[in-house]
């Protein structure tokens, strides 16, 4: 448990993650400031993507864009316009609970093969102990021999 004076430890890592398309994770996406790549987010819809609240808190939403359709966080793709931010109401920086902000696009996106909502869970849905997750992202990779600049996945079992 965090007191207030401690900040949770957000270092984005893929560690002992391996290169992938973006078809592969056709729903993955980069949310960028000025052109640079500052968290992951998921497409959920053909006008809505979900990030994390720690990667919006503080900011307007003219200031973010998001890269589409690309393995790389820094060229190639579709870029889109953020034009509005629903943060969590509970959101709380202290501790990083309730993390997560939805963004609607300034224009909604066409699906294709580079382009697919990620599927979610139903409401109510149980996803069981030790449910094995796929882990996406740009996040650094703790290895100068392995670029972050290509997109990267790993397979992670949930903790017991």
């Amino acid at each position: 448990m965090l007191n207030s004076s401690q900040k949770p430890r957000l270092d984005g890592r893929i560690v002992g993650g391996y290169v992938i398309n973006i078809e592969d994770t056709p729903y993955q996406l980069s949310l960028q400031r000025s052109n640079w790549h500052i968290c992951g987010a998921s497409l959920i819809s053909e006008s809505f993507v979900l990030t994390a609240a720690h990667c919006t808190f503080g900011s307007s939403a003219n200031s973010f864009t998001v890269r589409t359709q690309t393995s790389f966080h820094g060229r190639g793709g579709v870029v889109v316009g953020v034009k509005r931010i629903i943060q969590h109401p509970k959101f709380d920086y202290s501790t990083i609970d309730y993390d997560f902000s939805i963004l609607e696009l300034a224009a909604p996106v066409e699906f294709n093969e580079k382009l697919q909502p990620i599927r979610l869970p139903e409401q109510d849905e149980d996803v069981e102990d030790g449910t094995p997750l796929l882990v996406t992202g740009w996040g650094n990779t703790q290895n100068v021999q392995e670029s972050r600049e290509q997109l990267r996945s790993c397979h992670c079992a949930q903790e017991q």
